[in-house]
């Protein structure tokens, strides 16, 4: 195959698992049957109240780059759905710390499990030697990506940014949107 062929053929690949992961992976962010169900803006707040702890509405505007209206919204409905509470804090009454409740963390841990489990399903089919090749190749082929990239930023709903000090984004420029104070 010539160089540009394989070129095309890598950028082919490369959106095809994208459109892939986006409509079988996370069709709506949350596994079929999942009670109660969540929109993908939803669950993406349970995950960063999972990992982070009690924010504020503005807090999660800013990671999920919403205005705090549209925050305010998906956490009245997560509060209403009992997977989120919200405490006024007392020192300005305006203001409300939000802090994921079991039922909300239920629902992260069996998204999580869902996604997972698929991936490592299709994973299963490699030997140890492609497994190895196709974590050093997709890891240089992201970091190529990563190197130009002057103001890029990233949600990192797994780790805050590092995964056993190997995360990717730690060498770069990149913002990891998730590490807020």
């Amino acid at each position: 195959m010539a160089h540009n062929d394989s070129i095309r053929s890598i950028i082919e690949y490369n959106r095809v698992l994208n459109l892939i992961y986006n409509k079988s992976v996370e069709p709506n962010n949350t596994p079929k049957g999942t009670s109660p169900p969540v929109t993908k803006n939803q669950y993406a707040i349970l995950k960063i109240l999972k990992i982070k702890g009690s924010l504020l509405v503005s807090n999660i505007a800013d990671l999920m780059q919403f205005s705090c209206s549209a925050a305010s919204k998906n956490v009245d409905t997560l509060v209403n759905l009992k997977l989120v509470s919200r405490k006024i804090i007392s020192r300005d009454r305006r203001k409300s710390s939000i802090s994921i409740l079991n039922k909300g963390e239920i629902i992260v841990r069996e998204f999580e499990g869902y996604t997972d489990k698929k991936r490592r399903n299709t994973l299963d089919s490699f030997n140890k030697k492609e497994l190895s090749q196709l974590s050093i190749l997709l890891g240089k082929y992201l970091n190529q990506c990563l190197l130009d990239e002057k103001d890029f930023e990233l949600i990192c709903l797994k780790c805050s940014g590092i995964i056993n000090n190997e995360c990717v984004l730690f060498n770069y420029n990149v913002k990891c949107r998730f590490n807020v104070g």
